[in-house]
């Protein structure tokens, strides 16, 4: 099974300020997640905001935050319905300041939580509407997963 996976995007940065390209990085750098057929933004208003467990049996998801920071956690869907173990989730941590796209193959949820105030991901799709309503797949999440998957740890 494929597990999830970054993405990153060249940040292009000059006195003007700066530029980076998302569909170049997800056409050329690995095609099992296209057409993307819809996108989206989730916009958390405060920094600590946890979103999870969403996932899909056939699409993929992929994350990318355009303002503000998030943990970003792709964990497989188990044989009971809820999300997998803590070993075999895949972490990353993506900013508006370091871009890139966490990619979420079929057979895993995703969530995330809000590093900072105002964060915004934009979710690419693989499912239109139509197809993601046969298609999710979502747990309610436990106090034990915001300690396991969501815990931001002080370095």
């Amino acid at each position: 099974m494929t597990k999830p996976f970054v993405i990153k995007v060249p940040l292009h940065v000059d006195d003007r300020g700066s530029v980076y390209c998302v569909v170049d990085g997800m056409n050329t750098q690995h095609t099992d997640c296209n057409p993307i057929k819809r996108t989206y933004v989730v916009h958390n208003w405060e920094k600590g905001r946890i979103r999870a467990w969403h996932g899909h049996r056939n699409g993929w998801t992929g994350m990318h935050v355009i303002h503000g920071a998030a943990k970003l956690v792709g964990v497989p869907i188990d044989d009971d319905g809820g999300p997998g173990l803590e070993s075999d989730a895949v972490i990353a941590t993506l900013s508006d300041k370091s871009p890139g796209i966490f990619w979420v193959p079929p057979g895993h949820f995703n969530g995330s939580i809000s590093l900072v105030d105002d964060t915004k991901i934009l979710v690419y799709s693989t499912l239109s509407f139509e197809e993601v309503k046969q298609d999710d797949v979502r747990a309610t999440i436990t106090q034990n997963d915001i300690m396991n998957f969501f815990k931001v740890v002080n370095r």
